[in-house]
């Protein structure tokens, strides 16, 4: 067995539960009332609508939210520890009437060392942008709480692994990188590829691999060290960054997707099985019977999700559509055409939806064949040889490369100029092709990605052919402009600005005049009764 899967079952075999997180007998609980419960539960599901994230993502975005929304209005921290595990087991995340008060005190304390690190930093340089450092350190403090109520240490356990395992393997050639920037690189890939780590999970990891003890740090006892890294903050923010964005990543990530398959597969089994979970691996014939239930599970789930995902992304798209129709093309045509032009004005609206319906009406999530292939990665990873991950980063300064660059842009420029000629024939004005153009970019990007998420347990092959390569061809360009977009207007959503700004605020406190008023009536009744 490899040694560092070795020491990984050694480990969990010794693992145990925090016990801060479940009360004891006698312990006080956080408590809530139902009907509120059901209304924030609803809620969410709203709002999950209207701005996707990956599920690994939902608690923490809940947590950065009320973070945001309390200290904008000066809220005290001890109620801010309290309106985020109030509204986690609201939402439903939590169970009522389990978590003990103790992991509330836990939340406070990360709380007041955010605070802290924030005033040192403002302290330090009060020139320097707030708002993307004060967003920072919030991105920090969201990633710790979460940790404190879901704690996920096998997960990192296995992240960790996953990289022992791999990092000796990667040997990228004709390439200028230092062993460390690769070291590290590797380590983020993996934590990416494997955990599904965002950009701020990921500067809060960097931040755990310089400053360990971070989370064991309190304001009380380690002031001098938590004033230090505000002091340092900006060089630790702009170093975080240049790892981060560094652009071999994802070619590291997309040569190991079929390892953290792999790796996802033992993740999973392990958080199935726990400290049992040596003998199965261990047995061959068990590991492939529990792996082919497990995948089967899997794919049933995985299915249902991207189902779900693909109607509401469908469904977002149209409604942005229709309230743009009504915005911006209608009042131009009035004001300066001859009138609305209602042929591109439907198409432009009923395209786009219906193109992300076809992207995504049939999604291959895995099948037998595929449960035989990860069977075979993971007995492989156990017990086979380990074969070298070699890649080559073609060089930028080459006359081939130049070459390929100057055809890719011509490719780039006769596509989207046929597009506009064909809008343009069915009389689609200036405002009409830039929304369509814009449209069918992100729409394309948006359906590669849910097929892409949909590939989660998919062993993958290099494709091969000149249908495959021309299909490539025609759509890369579109794909990447989409890509270039939701990255760059990511911030950009006019219903998540409403909902956080103009919905949410007074909901929430509504809520909690609703529960407190349930409570007060519950115990009078029990005075009573």
């Amino acid at each position: 067995m490899n040694g560092h899967i070795k020491r990984l079952f050694e480990i969990i075999e010794k693992y145990e539960f925090p016990d801060y997180l479940l009360a004891r007998p006698g312990e006080e609980v956080v408590e809530i009332e139902e009907p509120t419960s059901r209304a924030a539960k609803y809620y969410e599901k709203v709002r999950q609508a209207v701005e996707y994230k990956d599920e690994s993502l939902i608690k923490r975005s809940l947590v950065e939210r009320t973070i945001k929304r309390k200290t904008a209005f000066g809220a005290k921290l001890e109620n801010i520890a309290d309106e985020i595990v109030f509204n986690l087991i609201q939402a439903g995340y939590i169970q009522n009437e389990v978590l003990s008060k103790n992991a509330v005190k836990k939340v406070h304390a990360s709380l007041e060392k955010m605070s802290f690190l924030s005033s040192v930093v403002k302290e330090k340089d009060p020139t320097l942008k707030n708002v993307i450092y004060e967003s920072k350190i919030i991105g920090i403090a969201s990633c710790e709480i979460e940790d404190i109520l879901f704690p996920k240490n096998q997960k990192r356990l296995v992240a960790d692994t996953f990289y022992n395992v791999i990092k000796d393997r990667v040997d990228i050639a004709s390439y200028d990188i230092s062993q460390h920037e690769l070291d590290i690189q590797i380590y983020l890939a993996c934590h990416k590829g494997l955990l599904k780590s965002d950009e701020t999970r990921l500067f809060y990891q960097l931040l755990l691999v310089h400053y360990p003890e971070w989370a064991a740090f309190d304001i009380e006892n380690d002031g001098n060290n938590i004033e230090e890294i505000g002091n340092n903050f900006f060089h630790i923010k702009e170093a975080f960054g240049a790892h981060i964005n560094h652009s071999i990543q994802p070619k590291i990530l997309a040569k190991l997707k079929n390892d953290i398959v792999y790796f996802t597969a033992i993740m999973g089994l392990l958080e199935k099985h726990g400290r049992e979970s040596r003998v199965m691996f261990e047995n061959s014939e068990t590991l492939s019977s529990e792996v082919k239930s497990f995948l089967e599970e899997k794919y049933s789930q995985r299915s249902a999700s991207i189902n779900k995902m693909a109607i509401r992304a469908i469904f977002y798209i149209f409604a942005t559509k229709i309230i743009l129709a009504f915005a911006i093309e209608m009042p131009y045509d009035i004001f300066f055409e001859d009138g609305v032009n209602y042929l591109p004005l439907s198409v432009n609206v009923l395209f786009h939806p219906i193109l992300l319906f076809l992207i995504t009406r049939s999604i291959y999530v895995g099948d037998a064949r595929n449960t035989n292939l990860v069977i075979g990665g993971i007995s492989n990873l156990f017990y086979g040889e380990h074969k070298p991950i070699r890649f080559k980063i073609r060089g930028n300064n080459t006359i081939v490369f130049y070459v390929a660059s100057l055809a890719y842009a011509l490719v780039f420029l006769s596509l989207f100029a046929s597009i506009i000629f064909l809008l343009t024939s069915m009389q689609f004005n200036f405002v009409g092709v830039i929304l369509f153009i814009l449209f069918i970019s992100l729409v394309s990007f948006l359906g590669i990605r849910i097929r892409m998420m949909a590939k989660m347990w998919v062993v993958q092959s290099k494709e091969k052919g000149i249908i495959s390569f021309l299909r490539n061809l025609l759509t890369l360009p579109i794909i990447s402009f989409g890509m270039w977009l939701s990255r760059k207007f990511s911030s950009i959503n006019i219903f998540v600005f409403v909902m956080d700004f103009i919905i949410e605020t007074p909901f929430k406190a509504l809520l909690k005049i609703v529960d407190s008023f349930v409570s007060y009536v519950r115990e009078k009744k029990e005075e009573i009764y």
